[in-house]
């Protein structure tokens, strides 16, 4: 059986997962926020040993593309591209709110699951999955508000809306209705192994030098308002 390791950097919070076909063997956080490029290597290095797997036997690498984190994406894909050259083993990749979706399916076509993430200021990542696991509308950040439900909440063929990720943690407007179900989750790099196996299985490979990571919007870039130029 195949080991896999999967490696989320969109989030905050940078995690690994090593896993041995789609069994999680085990998973490791960031002891603090916003260290992707100061723990990723080591938080692989710490999950391997751990479990007394070398980097020769593992056969691919899981990755989150986004959305998020403009700089957290960068250090993960470009750990991963190195990994994959120096071990000749493919890269997966994988969106991060239809691996945050995965956790909801059901396989009934009118459950919908909503995927949220945290997309600075009042807006969030989002997009809408059935039971299924089908893509019913592609990522996009909006403003939360009590319009951005309405088509869904007024299908009467809908039973069950989940709300999932860690932008349930933004204030929500009042959406008091039976089909609702708030699910704050995470974003977490065993959240990819129930895509990414499938997807290793079927030999869904990304290009390692072209693939896309799905920034959706462009790097929050603020400028230093300290004088550099001393008189």
């Amino acid at each position: 059986m195949s080991y896999l390791l999967y490696i989320e950097t969109s989030a905050e919070t940078c995690s690994v997962c090593l896993a041995k076909g789609d069994t999680v063997l085990s998973e490791l956080l960031a002891p603090k926020i916003q260290s992707h490029s100061e723990k990723l290597t080591l938080l692989i290095q710490e999950i391997l040993l751990n479990q007394n797997v070398s980097t020769t036997e593992l056969s691919g690498i899981g990755l989150s593309v986004g959305p998020g984190s403009y700089t957290g994406l960068r250090v993960g894909s470009s750990v991963a591209r190195g990994l994959s050259l120096a071990l000749d083993i493919p890269i997966i990749t994988i969106s991060t709110l239809h691996a945050l979706a995965s956790q909801y399916f059901d396989g009934n076509p009118n459950t919908l699951i909503v995927p949220m993430i945290d997309a600075r200021r009042d807006e969030v990542y989002h997009a809408v999955y059935n039971g299924l696991g089908e893509t019913l509308t592609t990522p996009v950040p909006i403003i939360v508000d009590e319009a951005f439900l309405a088509a869904y909440i007024d299908d009467i063929s809908i039973h069950t809306i989940i709300l999932c990720g860690d932008g349930t943690d933004k204030p929500l407007p009042p959406l008091n209705n039976s089909l609702l179900q708030i699910k704050p989750t995470k974003v977490l790099a065993s959240h990819l192994v129930y895509l990414g196996f499938d997807m290793f299985c079927s030999h869904q490979f990304a290009d390692t030098a072209y693939f896309d990571l799905e920034y959706i919007k462009s790097p929050n870039i603020t400028t230093s308002k300290k004088n550099l130029l001393h008189k």
